[in-house]
């Protein structure tokens, strides 16, 4: 095939019943006809920052072409520059870079006066958008191009892109995307696509009630169809809004249209279709008034378009199954010329039985034409007879609520025509058997839910109160139905300020019951719908992960919270999970959504056993924390309590990695997990979870974790009436609060700790808070008064024989002498420590005092010594997993490669420093990392 004109690249194999794909080769990397995003190899991604989303659009637009820094800051900031703009744009650049780092084919450089992005027009879905438009060939070829030219349109182009440029663009793309529209229809009709062109052309013409073209357009499709009195009807109408609006006539165009729909009753063309004898099914409900948000479930379901079959819409009760499913059904009602079908199969319904499919099918086959009298009694021979006449005729077929898969195999259609099916039940034998795409719902996230509110109730309403917006979205917790109670509320008192409406969703025990002031469509109401068919057992494991600690469990942990083995356990959390009751959001991990946790929580189920539930999760977590610590840091002193007992159902990790791992999956678990141990009265778990808790938070650099656990385990302490414990707990609470910053706070727990060590004589503990107080100390500046503490500490542990703690403490003095100036001290006591460290394994310790000789070699001048002690101790810590002391390491090794002068590493050092900083949530740490960068960006240029 060729085509005239500008060339398109099609992919010809692509064809659905004769219909050419013209979609091009290759992926769009670059998204500006919805949200401006970027595409790697896991799919499309935001990009966070405004400015550097307005500098990546003021590229993309001009993609291939030198844009000036001086227009990129008037395309950024317009009138309200900044006093520095050049050295903002140097700052957003510097961080696009960073952020298309995993885009392929993307190339930002930095030319004369400016900046190109250099990329392939076709990974810009505007570029491709334009190529795809500019396309010829004969009415099919372009009814198919226009056709995947509007695919790319996702929403308002440009979208989280604000400035008078911004703007000025989107207006611009937003006629053109209209105009190709109305060419796409235009074609469509010339194909005789009447009766697909009426629903999206009256559509259009709501919006556009003065748009004469689409008026032409729309009686042509009305006539086409056979709807002549429609279309006289419409003509009227349009004809009396123009001369009580504009005072003017139709254009003559239109009023030759309108004379030959009077004369002969349609308006002839060449190559129209004949009329059907029987009215197209166009059975869909309205298509749903607000929308917002499941970009990747819209997605997902267009691969229909160019494979046909059958789709399951699952999740939970109000997640927004059915509005999903009508919302894309019918934005692509044309591509459905054989017709729309839809059913409510009511499978969870309070009203009564789910719908027979016998029954359905009668009603889809006189949609058809067939008459009831005619149709075949047999459930096989109507499921046969319904598949005949939909074969090849591209049909949709949209049932809503479905039960099980039982209930919709005999409603699917013939080859070539598409079913959408909505259910809270996966069901699994659909996608099995049939070649179903499943596509899974999840809640809302935070930015959606809060558009959604703005669709409803009006943006002005939601951007006038932001804090009572977020206590909003965040008490609807992404459900959708929730979201629509409270816009509904807002919608009848529109007086009423949403702190309002917040202010009753704020106790989370009566908060179903505010969300369920409908009897017949209430949250709690349509929830109970499916927890009301469960049999005792899963009832009974549903109810218990309502109390059960953290956001998540495992079904190691699912089964102790049941009492159930690992194995049972399992089975029921999947029998929730294809009731859309739990969710297995990562493998072998198991939730609730918010709302749905809530309705577990009122369950009726006894309070012990709730309680008892509890306990048995906290001593597994408590066995297993025991377990990974001595993994993870075997150089610690006992447990003045003793060793932890195993439960029923453990979990040991075998290995270091395995224990990080089990740490990092479980570390929301494991802080809930200490606050329900101590609401229980739990004091001999709370305390040793705050123990043996406290290496795995340190090294992950989760210090406000380990000050949460520990206050708690001093009240614990107190409660066993025992002082060593105290001491312990107070000693370590001190000390992370000093980490923290509270230096005040820290200096007066671990003094305390030192008083009670030294009244009931415990040497070790002494000489451990002698070693926090020097590192408090020094970090108020004061290093005398440091060292003597650390000093202190050294000639106390020389007396306990525990080799490794004891070189810990000359580590200290080690570090101190270097900073007082030392630099011999601090190489001795350094170097000892270290050959100790390697000798007993400790290679946490040995990074450390690896770390403090580099800084010794870079204060005497032996840069090269310094970069390979640096580099040493940043390859033992990340070698340990200890990110916390990696962070603060790699920093030190950034700033002395800038001394060297080698920019390349230090950035990439830097950068490293800044991820590690960033997922331990060290803000002031990561705003000290970013200024470095963009330092580093200003010198180079």
């Amino acid at each position: 095939m060729s085509l005239p004109g500008r060339a398109c690249r099609l992919d010809l194999a692509r064809t659905w019943h004769g219909v050419v794909d013209t979609r091009p080769m290759g992926a769009v990397r670059f998204q500006l006809l919805g949200e401006v995003r970027t595409s790697t190899e896991d799919g499309f991604a935001p990009i966070r920052h405004a400015r550097v989303r307005c500098v990546l659009a003021a590229l993309l637009v001009d993609a291939n072409r030198v844009v000036d820094v001086d227009v990129l800051a008037d395309r950024v900031w317009g009138e309200r520059l900044p006093q520095r703009p050049r050295e903002g744009v140097y700052s957003y650049v510097s961080r696009l870079r960073r952020a298309l780092a995993d885009v392929p084919g993307a190339v930002l450089g930095k030319r004369s006066g400016g900046y190109v992005l250099d990329v392939d027009p076709q990974a810009v879905d505007l570029h491709r958008f334009r190529e795809l438009v500019a396309c010829g060939g004969d009415d099919r070829d372009r009814a198919a191009s226009l056709g995947s030219a509007l695919d790319l349109v996702v929403g308002t182009p440009l979208t989280g892109v604000d400035s008078p440029w911004a703007t000025s663009v989107r207006e611009e793309v937003e006629r053109e995307v209209f105009a190709a529209r109305l060419d796409a229809h235009e074609v469509a009709l010339r194909l005789g696509r009447h009766v697909q062109a009426v629903t999206p052309l009256t559509a259009l013409a709501a919006h556009h009630p003065l748009d004469e073209r689409v008026a032409r357009l729309v009686l042509l499709a009305l006539t086409g169809s056979g709807l002549h009195a429609e279309a006289l009807a419409h003509y009227e109408a349009l004809r009396r809004r123009l001369a009580d609006e504009l005072g003017v006539d139709p254009s003559p165009e239109l009023r030759e249209v309108h004379r030959r729909v009077l004369t002969h009753g349609r308006v002839p063309t060449d190559d129209r279709e004949p009329a059907a004898p029987h009215p197209v099914p166009r059975q869909l409900p309205a298509a749903p008034r607000w929308f917002t948000g499941r970009p990747d479930e819209l997605a997902a379901l267009d691969d229909l378009l160019s494979h046909p079959g059958p789709a399951v819409v699952s999740g939970s009760g109000g997640i927004g199954k059915s509005t999903l499913a009508l919302r894309w059904a019918h934005r692509h009602a044309d591509r459905f010329p054989g017709g729309l079908l839809f059913a409510n199969l009511r499978g969870f319904d309070p009203s009564g039985s789910p719908v027979p499919a016998s029954s359905a099918l009668l009603g889809f086959l006189d949609a058809l034409g067939v008459g009831r009298d005619a149709a075949p009694a047999d459930l096989d021979a109507r499921t046969a007879l319904f598949r005949s006449l939909t074969a090849d005729r591209r049909v949709l077929v949209v049932l809503d609520n479905a039960a099980d898969t039982a209930q919709v195999t005999p409603l699917l259609p013939g080859s070539g025509c598409v079913t959408l099916v909505t259910s809270r039940h996966r069901l699994p034998a659909l996608v099995t058997a049939h070649g179903a795409l499943p596509v899974r719902l999840d809640v809302l996230p935070a930015a959606d839910a809060r558009a959604l509110l703005a669709e409803r109730i009006g943006a002005a309403r939601v951007a006038a109160e932001p804090a009572a917006v977020d206590d909003l979205v965040g008490h609807c917790a992404g459900l959708p139905l929730a979201l629509s109670v409270v816009a509904g509320r807002a919608q009848a008192h529109p007086t009423f300020p949403l702190a309002a409406f917040a202010a009753q969703l704020g106790d989370v025990t009566t908060r179903l019951s505010e969300l369920d002031d409908d009897p017949a469509a209430g949250v709690r109401t349509v929830l109970s719908w499916s927890t009301e068919a469960l049999d005792d057992e899963h009832a009974r494991m549903f109810a218990l992960l309502g109390t059960t600690p953290g956001p998540d469990c495992t079904a190691v942990s699912a089964a102790c919270l049941a009492d159930l083995p690992p194995a049972r356990a399992t089975a029921v959390l999947r029998a929730l999970e294809r009731m859309s009751l739990v969710q297995e959001h990562r493998a072998g991990r198991y939730r609730m959504y918010d709302l749905v946790r809530l309705h577990a929580a009122e369950q009726d189920i006894p309070q012990q056993d709730r309680d008892a539930a509890v306990r048995r999760v906290v001593d597994l977590h408590t066995h297993t924390a025991a377990s990974a610590t001595a993994v993870v840091w075997p150089f610690r002193r006992a447990s003045p309590l003793g060793p932890v007992p195993p439960g029923r159902h453990t979990h040991v990790p075998e290995d270091l990695d395995a224990a990080l791992a089990w740490f990092t999956d479980e570390r929301a678990v494991l802080a809930a997990t200490v606050r329900a141990a101590s609401e229980l009265g739990l004091h001999h778990q709370v305390w040793q979870l705050a123990r043996h808790l406290t290496p795995l938070y340190d090294r992950a650099g989760f210090l406000q974790d380990v000050a949460d656990a520990w206050q708690l385990a001093v009240p614990a302490s107190r409660a066993l009436g025992r002082d060593d414990l105290l001491a312990d707990a107070l000693l370590a609470l001190g000390y992370a609060n000093g980490q923290l910053g509270q230096l005040d706070d820290g200096l007066e727990h671990v003094n305390r700790a030192l008083a009670l060590a030294r009244q009931t004589g415990d040497q070790m503990v002494e000489a451990i808070a002698e070693n926090s107080l020097s590192i408090l100390v020094e970090w108020t500046g004061d290093l005398a008064g440091a060292m003597r503490h650390a000093q202190r500490s050294h000639e106390l542990l020389r007396r306990q024989g525990n080799d490794v703690f004891e070189a810990q403490s000359l580590g200290q003095v080690g570090w101190l002498a270097a900073r007082l100036g030392d630099h011999e001290t601090a190489l001795d006591a350094c170097r000892t420590a270290v050959e100790v460290f390697r000798a007993q394994g400790d290679r946490d310790s040995q990074a450390i005092a690896t770390s403090a000789l580099g800084y010794v070699a870079r204060a005497t001048g032996r840069l090269d010594d310094a970069r390979a002690l640096y580099q040493e101790a940043c390859d033992l810590l990340r070698e340990v997993g200890n990110v916390r002391r990696e962070a603060k390491a790699v920093e030190m090794f950034a700033e002395l490669l800038v001394e060297i002068g080698d920019h390349a590493a230090a950035r990439a050092t830097w950068e490293r420093a800044h991820s590690l900083f960033r997922a331990q949530h060290r803000v002031a740490d990561v705003e000290r990392v970013e200024a470095h960068l963009e330092a580093l960006d200003i010198d180079h240029h």
